[in-house]
């Protein structure tokens, strides 16, 4: 059974500093560098080449836009209050503010959304003009498919963001490991050890497992570019571990969001107080153990870049499991107990039996 406490304590670890690192990766290059929404222009821009362009490069206007700019026009947000405002300071304050966390420019359409942008752009009255003088159908047809590609495209590049997530997970994981010089063969020793620590971990299983279930959400609805997701495809937000602490309930995205913030700050502040072993020096005086806690602190790294979906997948597996086996134990100890209590009573009765019969023989003549 320590065993396996020890192995939930560990995914908890792991599941804990996989947020991090997704929050690392979240905050400093899809939004600080705004990738989302270049990699949506960028996505208009090949559609625009590869299917719109083409089919109307005898009828468009001289006013039609390049791609670059169709592109831009397309996603860029109409109504921003602050850039309404008469007080230029004002402006540029929000500016200031705005700038390194959101963009002037979309990061996800539906592929309705493009076609209701596309519909307001010089491109899209050129089309209009075109289909007048083809057959009835030719702007279904031409819709239909700049629709089936945009969906296609936008797959194709959600695959990317996926994959290029997963390299840079890898790589923030190593730099982590490294810089809180966390080994994982020295954290599960501790775990499977110290009873205290492996319990205090294992109860804050629950509140990371809903930070980890939130955050799955949110990239879910982010990567997608948009698209409706169907039910199949949606994650609970509401967040029910009876591993070894209370029911976390999260209905409303907003306050699931804002408590996920705290729980993650609450995970990471215990962290720092308790005896877990992070952050010690590294060793200086001999080269061999330096080299060999290195190959652990690398090896860590990458247990940390397989991302928290994993552990998250591993600590539910691990934490039903741990159930079963209580459950079996439960039913195990209660099934000796009842035998000891059978074999006392037919002791006891054997034990009256006979003392009764020596008490018989006293009275009996001789």
């Amino acid at each position: 059974m320590e065993w396996l406490e020890a192995a939930i304590a560990f995914s908890v670890i792991m599941m804990i500093f996989s947020t991090m690192v997704a929050v690392l990766v979240e905050n400093f290059f899809h939004r600080l560098w705004r990738f989302r929404q270049s990699g949506l222009q960028l996505l208009i821009q090949s559609l625009y080449q590869d299917a719109i362009q083409p089919r109307l490069k005898g009828h468009l206007s001289t006013t039609a836009l390049d791609k670059a700019s169709f592109a831009k026009h397309v996603t860029i947000i109409r109504y921003l209050p602050f850039a309404q405002s008469s007080y230029r300071l004002i402006n540029v304050i929000f500016s200031l503010i705005r700038a390194p966390i959101n963009s002037k420019y979309h990061s996800s359409y539906t592929s309705l959304e493009f076609i209701e942008r596309f519909a307001e752009t010089q491109v899209g009255r050129d089309l209009l003009l075109e289909a007048k003088n083809r057959e009835s159908d030719y702007l279904d047809k031409f819709l239909d498919d700049i629709v089936a590609k945009f969906e296609d495209y936008g797959e194709i590049t959600s695959q990317y963001f996926a994959k290029r997530a997963q390299y840079l997970s890898v790589i923030f994981s190593i730099i982590l490991a490294v810089c809180l010089n966390i080994s994982a063969i020295e954290l599960f020793k501790t775990f499977l050890i110290d009873k205290t620590i492996r319990q205090q971990v294992i109860a804050q299983g629950d509140k990371a497992a809903c930070v980890m279930q939130q955050q799955l959400v949110a990239q879910n609805q982010a990567v997608n570019n948009g698209k409706k997701s169907t039910n199949k495809n949606n994650i609970d937000t509401n967040c029910t571990f009876n591993i070894s602490g209370p029911e976390h309930e999260a209905n409303d995205k907003s306050k699931a969001t804002s408590e996920g913030e705290k729980s993650l700050n609450e995970l990471v502040k215990k962290l720092h107080s308790s005896s877990i072993p992070i952050g010690e020096k590294w060793p200086s005086s001999d080269i061999k153990e330096f080299i060999f806690r290195l190959i652990q602190v690398l090896f860590t790294g990458l247990l940390i870049g397989l991302g928290g979906p994993f552990w998250f997948d591993t600590f539910r597996k691990l934490s039903a499991l741990t159930n079963i086996t209580r459950q079996f134990q439960s039913a195990t100890q209660k099934a000796k107990e009842v035998t000891a209590t059978k074999d006392e009573k037919n002791i006891s009765a054997k034990v009256v039996f006979l003392r009764a019969i020596k008490a018989r023989e006293l009275d009996e003549p001789v």
